[in-house]
């Protein structure tokens, strides 16, 4: 699945109706997607996952986008991966 949100990325990037440029917004299971994106597509401008699961944190330095992070405000399960992919994006 993840496979396939980079083959639109490229998708998107190369209409010509567009400038090219790239940025994704995600809530949730979407959120973790943007994190994912920000990792595989380097041509990602801009990311604002909301509440989504952080990346494999091996991939973290491959992350070129400008990251807007919304964390959770009380979901364990979510909020207990943050430390260390804000650590790791520092």
């Amino acid at each position: 699945m993840q496979s396939s949100f980079i083959a639109a990325a490229n998708w998107l990037k190369a209409r010509p109706e567009t400038n090219g440029k790239l940025g994704a917004v995600g809530f949730c299971w979407g959120g973790g997607t943007v994190n994912f994106l920000a990792t595989q597509v380097p041509e990602l401008l801009a990311g604002v996952p909301f509440y989504g699961a952080a990346p494999n944190l091996e991939d973290v330095p491959k992350i070129k986008a400008a990251m807007l992070i919304q964390s959770a405000e009380t979901d364990p399960n979510i909020n207990a991966s943050w430390p260390k992919y804000e650590e790791a994006l520092k």
